[in-house]
């Protein structure tokens, strides 16, 4: 089955998708593979990919504490199985305007970044365990990997 629909994977999905050992390791697989049948495109972009990183290489109890070899392992499994979304110059203008009327601040800009990058690519739902963070953009339909864990 081939669908038009695209979906970009949180960071936070990724990390789990990719850590056997997760407490919702089984869950984010369940969800890819719910909305694989339902034919979606799945969607990374370069900043999942450093957040991605960041936390496989950061020190426990925060990360996961990989090498970077098994970091890169990881990397090399989501570019085979996702899409790389590429930065687009369209993405600037909507990531000032969004950064403004969303009053975001500290941590928060790298949700709006990704959310600037999904508008300038025609892209509307987000596949995240981070719910809450993304609502306030209206623009995006946030998806959660509990709504596909039956």
């Amino acid at each position: 089955m081939t669908s038009s629909r695209r979906v970009l994977c949180d960071s936070n999905v990724l990390v789990h998708l990719t850590n056997s050992i997760s407490d919702e390791h089984t869950t984010a697989g369940k969800a890819i593979l719910a909305l694989e049948e339902q034919g979606v495109a799945f969607l990374y972009t370069l900043q999942n990919l450093a957040e991605f990183w960041n936390v496989c290489t950061r020190d426990r109890p925060s990360g996961l504490g990989l090498t970077t070899e098994e970091a890169a392992e990881r990397v090399q499994l989501i570019g085979t199985q996702f899409t790389y979304m590429p930065e687009t110059a369209a993405a600037e203008p909507i990531f000032k305007d969004i950064l403004i009327r969303q009053r975001v601040r500290g941590v928060q800009v790298h949700d709006a970044r990704l959310v600037a990058l999904m508008m300038a690519n025609g892209v509307e739902e987000i596949l995240t365990f981070d719910r809450k963070d993304f609502r306030r953009y209206g623009a995006v339909t946030v998806l959660h990997p509990s709504d596909f864990a039956q």
